[in-house]
């Protein structure tokens, strides 16, 4: 017996084509870029955000991408697609950063004990969204893979998630050592917990 599709199956399958259409713009953006043929207003809207501050050892990226939705399915082609882009996205901000000389190059990791990696996703809808909803392993992944961190363990990597309403959608990501983290970047007294 051949089972008809019900509306919810046709509303997923609608949410993944659109999932996929978004990738490939995406892409197609950042062919053109690269070919050098977009629109100034294209490239500054689509130029990574990078900086590192030497004096507390902290590095902050801004991508205007969200990973894929966890809720996808990491089997489906649309993840995979999100997936690969978003990958793409934050080597290239990588990139960025190392060829301007603003991430220092080394043959260790620039991060070689416990980190903080806190990440947060803006949103411009104004949309309330779960922050938890979306898949950070990529991310990770490549931070890891550049030679950013040296782990990706619990023991080694820490990982904050958050959200907030911007004015332009994309992810933001702050990474430093965990003792500099809790002490400057957060200002968080960790004694008052065991009050």
């Amino acid at each position: 017996m051949v089972r008809l599709k019900t509306r919810a199956d046709h509303m997923e399958d609608i949410a993944e084509l659109l999932v996929m259409a978004q990738a490939r713009l995406n892409r197609i953006i950042r062919d053109e870029i690269a070919a050098g043929l977009a629109s100034p207003e294209i490239v500054e809207k689509y130029t990574p955000e990078i900086s590192h501050v030497p004096e507390t050892n902290t590095l902050r990226i801004f991508i205007e991408a969200c990973p894929p939705k966890a809720s996808v399915g990491p089997k489906t082609k649309a993840y995979k697609e999100v997936r690969s882009l978003y990958y793409m996205l934050i080597q290239d901000a990588l990139k960025k950063g190392f060829d301007s000389g603003v991430i220092p190059r080394s043959r260790r990791p620039l991060y070689a004990g416990p980190v903080v990696i806190f990440i947060r996703y803006h949103f411009s809808d104004r949309v309330n969204k779960d922050v938890d909803n979306f898949d950070a392993k990529p991310l990770i992944d490549v931070l890891r893979h550049s030679g950013i961190i040296q782990e990706d363990n619990y023991k080694y990597a820490k990982l904050i998630l958050a959200g907030t309403n911007s004015t332009k959608t994309g992810t933001e990501v702050i990474i430093s050592d965990e003792d500099t983290f809790f002490a400057k970047c957060w200002n968080f007294n960790t004694e008052n917990l065991h009050r």
